[in-house]
């Protein structure tokens, strides 16, 4: 895995849970590609305060 380090937003649209609320946007700060160079995971700081890896799946880039 290859971690590429960002600096945008994205909207989370998956299950809310303690740490990541639906509609909410959050900060990225990286991006995690496999060895057949493909999105993996995306770092996000979540409410906790602290970057975790989520799915590219459950967020939506926000302008």
């Amino acid at each position: 895995m290859e971690e590429i380090k960002v600096n945008y937003f994205v909207k989370y649209i998956g299950k809310s849970n303690p740490d990541i609320k639906n509609g909410e946007v959050y900060q990225c700060i990286g991006e995690w590609y496999d060895e057949k160079k493909q999105l993996h995971d995306l770092a996000v700081i979540d409410d906790s305060g602290e970057d975790y890896l989520y799915s590219p799946k459950v967020f939506e880039k926000v302008a």
